[in-house]
């Protein structure tokens, strides 16, 4: 009896071994991520998608060299490959054929009526982030279930920028438009399905999201390579670039001065070219919006001559960006190298406000009309660089007369504040897409455009050329309007452009196959190639 006990002991712990080492053998991609979801749909959320693009694919991705890649979508259709074709009345049909044998991560197989009801979501869903992009698409007719033809009203640039993202018709249809945007289930998980390399496991709130492995992934059985990604969510870049130093995490995004200070031993930094740039906005709509203050081309232009840009860029940032004009980037073809803005000239600064009628008051602060100039910064939690660049524009602010306080709040407050105009001045970021319409951050929101504007300036020229942008195809015949527009841009300050920057990454020597892409989509577009050797 004692044998056959001690030969159940020595079984169970062979078992425990096995168990064991299978354990570790699964390969775990860990996140040091820099904020919290608010939501997972990517039409609704108001944050960059880099964990949702691992779940859900679109017809489209970018890649590592700044170019549209098709993804369930077979080809990219063009005028050339006959995927677009002009229609009698001027408007263009654009046929997307779509890859087949692909399934949802339920078993459910996906295909063009899952595309139409993506279509119709974005259409009737005023949350949609940039739902003017779509507003161009005036139809769209299933022909079978591979196929789907798009009537659009014109020419439009950016239409192979679209549909990053499709929704599951058979999981969301029953549901009004109202209702999907606030569907808990799929907001949240665990209805949160796509046709991506990876499922949704967890959220466990104010820690992480886990992916684990999708094991029927079109692309074939081998793929993807890793079993799960768990996206720690640590905001707080000092923090964040702490965990990745310990050696905890695969990979991470850092601030550019923190870069010379990764000594970890099997990490190292990938600098990934980005579409990036950063600059003060102001808000001139309501309900926050200060247009006493920001309504006057002198005044913005002002902020100019009272910012020491150079300042900023060589010894609060180190020199690791470069002074923006624009807000498109020397890398790009479309850049207007002829720009130049105003330099830090506080004489300057307050001739133009004195000009615009601001005199100062008893206590210095410059006032009109009975108004103080006076405003208050919305700043996002944990994002010390913005943090730090309004802390400096403050103070430079203060030497022409101009008074400013500071508020502070989480990613998610933040974001909604924002997006709903509730605020007066912040330090903003955007990641362009590799194609540099601007017609959704600046031409005048009405319906049809300027999802993304949340100034509330409007320009009727500026609208007019960014429109006539769009719907033109020709490098040669387009870069004269995008220069036009961003001569505008500079002149008017609805924005006083800061920097341009690269992105740093700390990443695993053990990772393979990650190749960062630099534009709005993000570095998760190949996800389903990645390994942890």
């Amino acid at each position: 009896m004692r044998k056959k006990t001690v030969a159940l002991v020595v079984l169970l712990m062979a078992l425990c071994a096995v168990g064991a080492v299978q354990a570790q053998a699964k390969k775990i991609l860990y996140v040091a991520f820099d904020r919290e979801n608010d939501v997972l749909n990517q039409f609704t959320s108001q944050m960059t998608c880099d964990i949702q693009q691992n779940v859900v694919e679109g017809l489209v991705i970018t890649n590592d060299k700044n170019e549209f890649i098709p993804v369930l979508a077979k080809a990219i259709p063009t005028l050339e490959n006959g995927g677009i074709k002009k229609n009698a009345d001027g408007s263009y049909d654009m046929t997307w054929n779509l890859q087949q044998g692909v399934r949802w991560s339920d078993g459910v197989e996906f295909t063009a009526e899952d595309v139409a009801f993506t279509l119709d979501f974005i259409h009737n869903t005023p949350d949609v982030y940039n739902q003017s992009e779509y507003n161009h698409i005036v139809g769209a007719k299933v022909v079978d279930k591979y196929t789907i033809v798009m009537k659009w009203d014109g020419l439009y640039t950016f239409y192979d920028g679209l549909f990053e993202a499709i929704l599951p018709k058979h999981v969301l249809g029953k549901l009004s438009w109202a209702e999907i945007a606030k569907y808990e289930p799929y907001n949240r998980g665990p209805q949160f399905i796509g046709t991506g390399p990876f499922m949704f496991k967890e959220w466990k709130t104010g820690e992480y999201i886990r992916l684990v492995r999708n094991p029927n992934y079109w692309r074939g059985p081998q793929y993807p390579k890793i079993d799960e990604m768990v996206f720690q969510f640590i905001p707080d870049q000092n923090a964040r670039f702490n965990a990745l130093q310990s050696g905890r995490f695969h990979i991470g995004q850092i601030e550019a001065t923190q870069v010379k200070n990764v000594k970890t031993k099997g990490l190292g930094v990938k600098m990934v070219p980005s579409n990036v740039f950063y600059c003060l906005a102001f808000n001139v709509a309501a309900p926050g919006g200060r247009p006493e203050l920001f309504g006057d081309a002198r005044v913005r232009k002002a902020f100019y001559y009272a910012i020491d840009r150079k300042a900023i860029v060589d010894q609060l940032l180190e020199g690791t960006v470069k002074i923006a004009d624009s807000p498109i980037p020397p890398s790009s073809a479309y850049h207007n190298a002829g720009l130049k803005a105003p330099e830090y000239d506080p004489a300057k600064a307050k001739k133009l406000l004195a000009e615009a009628g601001w005199k100062p008051g008893k206590d210095g602060v410059l006032e009109k009309d009975g108004v103080r100039f006076s405003f208050k910064w919305l700043n996002r939690a944990g994002r010390a660089d913005r943090i730090a660049i309004a802390q400096v524009v403050q103070a430079q602010l203060r030497e022409v007369g101009i008074e400013s306080t500071m508020s502070e709040i989480d990613a998610a407050a933040w974001s909604q504040k924002w997006r709903s105009f509730n605020y007066e001045v912040v330090v903003n970021g955007w990641f362009m897409s590799s194609d540099f319409s601007l017609t959704n951050f600046y031409h005048t929101r009405d319906g049809a455009n300027g999802s993304n504007n949340f100034c509330g300036f409007s320009n009727p020229e500026l609208d007019r050329i960014m429109l006539q942008s769009d719907k033109d195809l020709g490098f040669k015949s387009r870069k004269p309007l995008l220069d036009k527009a961003q001569q505008i841009l500079l002149d008017e300050a609805y924005n006083v452009f800061l920097y341009y920057r690269d992105s740093p990454w700390v990443v695993s020597d053990r990772l393979a196959n990650f190749r960062g892409s630099g534009t709005n989509f993000g570095n998760w577009w190949n996800t389903w190639e990645w390994d942890l050797r």
